[in-house]
C-alpha cells in the first residue's frame, strides 16, 4: 500500500498517558516520526508551533468535555496546514463531519487497532484504503 504518512512528523495528544504512549507507538510502527506528545490543550499548542508536526493526534475532550476541539479551533485560526487526526471514545456520524469540517481532519475511535490508525492516515493523507470503502475493522471509524 501507498503510505504517505510514511516519515512524517506527528504529535500525540491525549490526556492519557497510556494511550499517548500505545499511539505513538502504533505510530511509529507506521513509519511516522513521533516528535513528542501534549497532555492538554495549551501545551499542543505550544508543541505544534515549536516541533511544526506534519499532523497532531488529538483527543478530542482532553479531560475535559470539548477542550481538544478548541485547541484546534485555536490552531486552525494561525494554522490551515497541520493535518488533524481527532481520537474519540465513541463514533457519532455528525460529529465526525462537524470535526472533518475543521479543515484536513479525520476521525478515528478509541481503543485505535493499527489496521483503523492506518485506515485513518490513509483517508487523512488521500491514500487508498487497505480494506474495501465503508469497511473498517468494528465498523467504527465511519463512512470512507
Amino acid at each position: 500500500m501507498n503510505a504517505p504518512w510514511r516519515g512524517m512528523t506527528a504529535l500525540v495528544v491525549d490526556d492519557d498517558e497510556l494511550i499517548t504512549i500505545e499511539l505513538a507507538s502504533l505510530l511509529t510502527n507506521l513509519g511516522v516520526q513521533v516528535r513528542g506528545s501534549a497532555f492538554s490543550a495549551p501545551e499542543a499548542l505550544l508543541k505544534v508551533e515549536d516541533l511544526r508536526p506534519d499532523f497532531v493526534t488529538m483527543d478530542i475532550h482532553l479531560g475535559a468535555p470539548g477542550e481538544g476541539l478548541a485547541a484546534v479551533t485555536l490552531l486552525r485560526a494561525t494554522d490551515l496546514t497541520t493535518r488533524v487526526l481527532f481520537v474519540t471514545g465513541r463514533y457519532d456520524p455528525e460529529r465526525a463531519d462537524e470535526l472533518r469540517s475543521l479543515g484536513p481532519a479525520e476521525v478515528v475511535v478509541k481503543p485505535v487497532s493499527a489496521l483503523e490508525l492506518e485506515e485513518a492516515l490513509g483517508r487523512l493523507f488521500g491514500a487508498p484504503s487497505p480494506t474495501p470503502a465503508g469497511i473498517a475493522e468494528g465498523g467504527r471509524t465511519g463512512p470512507q
